[in-house]
């Protein structure tokens, strides 16, 4: 968890640094986002689990917990996925292409923030040590509400992005659809039923080149060693391999 803390600090200056270099004037423009109704609405719908954690007399800490651990694995693997999804669109199209890259380290650490929090919450379900196996079993409609209520968020997000016209080749609908899709596959990891008709992700082409290392193409020095393995030789030595030597 230190460990994620390090990172959300480099992502915040990741992001400070991208808007200091796309805006002309970068105090007037950090000032004006807690103006913006949409963005300030997004904030509060995301700190809103996080604030009755902290309240001692809120009910059931496990309850509340359980609830604080459901709302970050919404939030690290579904609430920011349709923007990344649009700086990726740009990087596509040849535009703000090193935005782009950021971004996708940016993504591939949050993709790492949900397999801790979905590992989290495997944990609890099936260690009655854990003392949360009951809170789990007794809260699935909970869950399936939460998810929902996110893509609800989300497809307003998404509708506010695109308030002032469509990209060609991205459009508010794909975007929703990719939306439901990814919170059919996250509810599906944790062991509950889809609650979307969207088999499928409409945007799979152009964005598994951004979402998949293996197919992002980059410079010989900067190349991720995927292939690297621990353990791919054997390193067991009998006494019979040396029948032979000579010193």
């Amino acid at each position: 968890m230190s460990v994620w803390s390090d990172m959300e600090t480099v992502h915040s200056f990741s992001y400070t640094w991208i808007l200091q270099n796309i805006t002309k004037n970068p105090t007037a423009f950090f000032d004006s986002i807690l103006e913006d109704k949409e963005i300030v609405k997004r904030a509060k719908e995301i700190r809103s689990a996080y604030d009755l954690l902290l309240k001692p007399d809120e009910g059931n800490i496990k309850q509340r917990i359980f609830d604080a651990l459901i709302a970050t694995q919404i939030i690290e693997g579904l609430a920011f996925y349709s923007s990344f999804a649009c700086s990726f669109f740009f990087g596509y199209n040849g535009k703000m292409e090193g935005n782009a890259k950021i971004i996708k380290l940016i993504s591939r650490d949050e993709n790492i923030h949900v397999s801790i929090t979905h590992n989290i919450l495997k944990i609890l379900s099936t260690v009655p040590e854990e003392g949360f196996q009951y809170i789990v079993l007794s809260n699935k409609q909970k869950v399936h509400d939460a998810y929902g209520l996110a893509v609800e968020n989300e497809k307003s997000w998404i509708q506010y992005l695109f308030s002032q016209g469509s990209l060609l080749g991205l459009n508010e609908e794909m975007l929703s659809k990719y939306v439901e899709w990814l919170a059919n596959n996250r509810l599906v990891s944790l062991g509950y039923n889809k609650i979307f008709d969207q088999p499928n992700n409409p945007l799979k082409g152009w964005l598994s080149a951004y979402t998949d290392s293996q197919k992002f193409q980059v410079a010989p020095q900067e190349v991720e060693i995927s292939s690297y393995r621990i353990g791919a030789r054997d390193t067991s030595i009998n006494m019979k391999d040396f029948y032979g030597f000579e010193l």
